[in-house]
């Protein structure tokens, strides 16, 4: 299984764009493997695509707002479609805005 590493960033709203790119990689016959937020200025997103809809997923992110960097623009267009096996891959995205950070609440631990 081919493993890709994407960098992006985004002025789009959080909640709509999260929910954009997890449509995204749906359209390009994937799935979410696991979602990861930190904070409200970074998401890191794991996913699964097959090799042939990985145009499709790049187009789908540039369609929503979501920027990759050059590097993951390369990686993006290295991976060939003719392979079989579906493509392993995260996608860290980084979130500019105006907005406070977000606060968690830690919940206490029984003792």
């Amino acid at each position: 299984m081919a493993v890709l590493t994407l960098e992006a960033h985004t002025a789009a709203p959080r909640q709509e764009c999260t929910r954009a790119v997890a449509d995204a990689v749906q359209a390009a016959g994937g799935f979410l493997t696991d979602v990861r937020q930190y904070s409200n200025v970074a998401l890191l997103l794991r996913f699964e695509v097959p090799p042939v809809g990985l145009a499709t997923l790049g187009e789908r992110l540039a369609a929503v707002g979501v920027h990759l960097d050059v590097a993951s623009q390369a990686a993006l267009a290295a991976v060939r479609p003719a392979t079989s096996a579906d493509v392993e891959g995260t996608l860290h995205l980084r979130f500019y805005h105006a907005e406070p950070d977000l606060r968690i609440p830690t919940p206490a631990v029984p003792g």
